[in-house]
């Protein structure tokens, strides 16, 4: 190339440089006229992940609220249950708390359903519940 034939000596050197310099011309036009794709938009700076270390009293393996009395507690158990042990669990919990829940399918303001969970997040963050709604609504 023109720069390692520059180095060594060889050659025109001020031709060599006027090659070098509309090389480094070509470039930056090519630089300024390239087309934007998800490649070339933007640089990644820095890359981090955060990991939330929370206690893990109080949730569920699968991410749920445990529930804080025992009565409710008898809902949930260690690991996921079959689907055999899962149909008794899930219609004595509706059994038990289908009141709260049609209370709480009934909620028409933000303000109605903020309270309401905010006062019994123990029940209605159950993947009972959850699946209690979403087959009523």
């Amino acid at each position: 190339t023109a720069k390692e034939t520059l180095e060594t000596g060889e050659g025109d050197k001020a031709a060599l440089e006027a090659a070098i310099e509309k090389a480094e011309a070509r470039i930056a036009k090519m630089e300024k006229n390239k087309k934007w794709n998800v490649d070339n938009i933007c640089k990644t700076t820095e890359e981090r992940t955060l990991i939330n270390h929370e206690s893990e009293a109080g949730k569920h393996e699968g991410g749920y609220v445990m529930p804080e009395t025992d009565k409710d507690r008898s809902f949930v158990k260690d690991g996921f249950l079959s689907e055999d042990e899962k149909i008794p669990d899930y219609q004595v919990f509706c059994e038990t708390h289908k009141d709260l829940l049609a209370k709480f399918m009934a909620c028409v303001t933000m303000e109605e359903t903020h309270k309401l969970l905010k006062d019994n997040v123990n029940i209605l963050l159950q993947e009972h519940s959850s699946w209690y709604l979403l087959l009523n609504c």
